[in-house]
């Protein structure tokens, strides 16, 4: 009874993907780079104060602040806005696409090492795990969407003679960087009503979309909840005349719709080789 209901609900999910093809790939690749654009957008907005803070952060052996560094961190940090929305847009031909997904790894090592943020340094943090995960969770998975076996919207359907492909390791790794991630921020305060989402709801999610069964289906009960969770408790534009909670809020709400756009991927791609879905579609 169950697994024929979990069928159905897979294959609904499956229908509406068939029925928004034309612009769910663009909504996918949108909310995946968000909080990148965001963060880019966001150096660009308060460049001096970034500016400076980073010179702080690279001070001198004289405790002096070096102005060279601050600025050579800076410029690139802004401007990853230009690959950015040229990788929304999905104009890009399959290699050049690669391409920036190579680039955008790098740019985002280049924060990290910018913010101090790697293992030793002064930032570095449980924070700054989750935001290099998220970052390479998204990025994997516009570079899987590039490779030869995502051409097509069935990509995750098997074939005769059929072997794992380099979108299919890229899938598995996202699935892996996304479970790490939930996992890492999941909330054991029992006393709040939102503890029966995370552990209710999400927790069974993620977990099912780590071992890659009924994925659509459960994806877009993940992106039900990541959407109320937005309109809910991460409602930035509210706090406009506060700056701190501004950013704090607002970085939760793209973090999230970040999240959208990768469970949007796993809707549009399927998990790829390496999951139960593929397993029991070979049996």
């Amino acid at each position: 009874m169950t697994d024929s209901f979990l069928d159905q609900a897979d294959e609904a999910a499956g229908g509406f993907l068939t029925r928004s093809k034309k612009f769910l790939p663009f909504a996918a690749r949108a909310s995946l780079m968000a909080s990148t654009l965001e963060d880019s957008w966001r150096y660009i907005r308060e460049f001096t104060t970034y500016k400076t803070y980073l010179s702080n952060v690279w001070m001198t052996d004289e405790l002096e602040q070096d102005w060279f560094l601050a600025n050579l961190f800076i410029w690139p940090l802004c401007f990853k806005l230009l690959p950015g929305l040229l990788m929304v847009t999905g104009l890009l031909d399959k290699k050049v696409q690669q391409r920036f997904c190579f680039f955008m790894v790098f740019m985002c090592l280049y924060n990290m090492l910018a913010l101090k943020g790697y293992p030793g340094g002064i930032n570095f943090n449980l924070w700054q795990c989750q935001q290099m995960c998220k970052l390479l969770t998204a990025i994997i998975l516009v570079y899987a969407e590039a490779c030869e076996e995502s051409r097509n919207l069935f990509a995750g359907l098997p074939q005769l003679g059929q072997k794992f492909t380099k979108q299919s390791y890229m899938s598995l790794i996202g699935r892996l960087l996304f479970g790490f991630l939930f996992f890492s921020k999941i909330h054991f305060i029992f006393t709040h009503w939102r503890f029966l989402i995370d552990w209710v709801v999400n927790l069974p999610c993620v977990v099912m979309i780590v071992l890659g069964f009924k994925t659509k289906f459960f994806a877009c009960g993940y992106i039900a909840t990541l959407i109320f969770d937005n309109f809910y408790f991460h409602r930035f534009w509210q706090y406009f005349d506060q700056p701190f909670a501004y950013e704090h809020v607002a970085y939760e709400f793209f973090a999230n719709l970040t999240l959208i756009g990768v469970c949007l991927q796993w809707v549009l791609y399927g998990p790829g080789g390496l999951s139960l879905d593929k397993q029991m579609k070979k049996e």
